[in-house]
């Protein structure tokens, strides 16, 4: 039995652990196809954290753990695709064409319905009320669309939006903090990875430009937007133009799984050149026998200059 199967067949009988861990071997996934989708910036993230609640709610009724990849893919693709549409209702099934308002019942008989109803009502209840009540209209309820929770409790949608947000990430960081200590192995991998490209960027400005270059294969791709670049050439001239420049990349985010890495940067300019680059971006990472063979760059927007 795969270790996939393992972990989806623990989190059918209410393995909340389990089936963190699941979501925490796809994260970086996940958040790649977000990225690509969306751009850099908190939707993307918020699309993750709305793919695992998604999931969460609809484990049940996956039983092939070979579709696992492609049910999560389906399913944080139409949340992206949701919020690209600024659509009322998120889908919570994978499924294309689903209406999510037909589809959803009572808040608490739809979450007495879901495998890992124990633990939900536990995170649940970790909340305030006001996110409480919130994220269960939203994602357990029949009347999920901003526009009908904002009514329901008398709230702009901005502060259902921000309620969501928040209540996601806590929710989510909740269901992968109980799979930390799930898979010894995995976790060092993850730890092995994540402290790598840490060190990796205080290297860098040490003076080891070449050990930085080192780990990216020769024959590799960059994607910068809508851009492919063939070779090492394009990474090396955006290193060469930073360590000339004093341009800073430090990373405040990174989490690994497999041989796919995420990282988010803020971004530290040169006094004399403060727009330079975007104060914030993320990369992703993907390697081959321990080496970068691909690499995806996404900007977040520049900041406004200064006119006199």
């Amino acid at each position: 039995m795969s270790p996939d199967a393992e972990l989806l067949f623990a989190a059918h009988r209410g393995d909340a652990a389990s089936f963190g861990l699941l979501l925490e071997r796809y994260r970086p996934r996940l958040m790649a196809v977000a990225l690509r989708m969306l751009g850099y910036g908190p939707q993307a993230e918020d699309a993750v954290h709305d793919t695992f609640l998604a999931a969460l709610r609809k484990i049940d009724t996956l039983s092939d753990p070979g579709a696992l990849q492609a049910w999560l893919d389906a399913i944080v693709r139409n949340v992206c695709r949701m919020y690209l549409r600024e659509a009322r209702p998120l889908s919570l099934d994978a499924r294309p064409g689903t209406d999510p308002v037909a589809a959803l019942d009572d808040p608490e008989e739809a979450l007495d319905r879901i495998g890992l109803k124990d633990w939900v009502w536990k995170a649940l209840e970790q909340l305030p009320e006001s996110l409480r009540m919130t994220v269960m209209l939203r994602h357990f309820g029949r009347f999920p669309a901003y526009e009908q929770i904002s009514e329901l409790l008398a709230i702009p949608v901005g502060t259902v939006r921000s309620r969501l947000s928040d209540a996601r990430k806590r929710l989510s960081e909740s269901l992968l903090g109980s799979a930390r200590d799930a898979d010894p192995k995995e976790v060092r991998n993850r730890e092995h990875w994540n402290q790598f490209y840490v060190q990796a960027f205080s290297r860098l400005y040490d003076g080891r430009r070449d050990e930085f270059i080192s780990h990216y294969r020769p024959d590799m791709v960059v994607v910068a937007g809508r851009k492919r670049f063939l070779g090492r050439a394009k990474l090396e001239a955006e290193v060469d133009g930073d360590l000339e420049t004093v341009t800073l990349m430090n990373p405040v985010r990174v989490f690994s799984s497999g041989d796919l890495t995420v990282l988010d940067f803020k971004v530290i300019n040169p006094p004399e050149d403060p727009t330079r680059c975007p104060e914030e971006m993320a990369i992703v990472v993907c390697r081959t026998g321990g080496l970068s063979h691909l690499l995806y760059m996404y900007p977040g927007s520049r900041a406004p200059q200064q006119t006199a």
